[in-house]
């Protein structure tokens, strides 16, 4: 807020003692460059000091080598804080769900890396639809067996 504060006091000082860029050329010795994106960042001298001498390398302090923006704030910027991290990253549940989450980092990028890379062959749709049809066939002739249940090997069909 004191920020807030501070940057509409130079606002108002700025609008009532406002200087041109010649006059700020004068004042500081120092020329006054515009850096547009129109024009790739490349500087362009607006106002060069004609009265005053022009300041050299060695006579620049720090706080002369500001942006304009910067230059009428005194170099003062906001605070921005480092946002807290939220308040269940250091319980046990959420230490354990990481951990178990650890050896799948990645995974997504270097899937795309191989298959990009050439490592991987894409299996498209229509692979998968022909892989398919393959399967299908060799079940239906006898030479592949249906799996039965989901998957759990301890799973026994009941008599009947």
């Amino acid at each position: 807020m004191k920020f807030l504060v501070n940057k509409i006091h130079k606002i108002i000082i700025f609008k009532n003692f406002a200087e041109t860029h010649q006059q700020l050329a004068e004042r500081k010795g120092l020329h006054v460059v515009e850096m547009k994106a129109s024009r790739q960042y490349f500087p362009e001298v607006i106002a060069s000091p004609i009265l005053t001498p022009l300041k050299s390398e060695e006579d620049l302090l720090p706080i002369e080598r500001l942006k304009l923006d910067d230059f009428y704030g005194e170099g003062r910027y906001p605070l921005f804080k480092e946002k807290p991290p939220p308040f269940y990253s250091k319980l046990a549940g959420h230490l354990d769900a990481e951990w178990r989450k650890w050896p799948f980092r990645n995974q997504e990028k270097v899937s795309i890396r191989l298959l990009a890379d050439g490592v991987v062959p894409r299996w498209t749709r229509t692979q998968r639809h022909e892989w398919a049809k393959r399967q299908q066939e060799l079940f239906e002739n006898g030479i592949l067996q249906i799996p039965k249940g989901i998957g759990l090997s301890h799973v026994v069909d009941k008599k009947e």
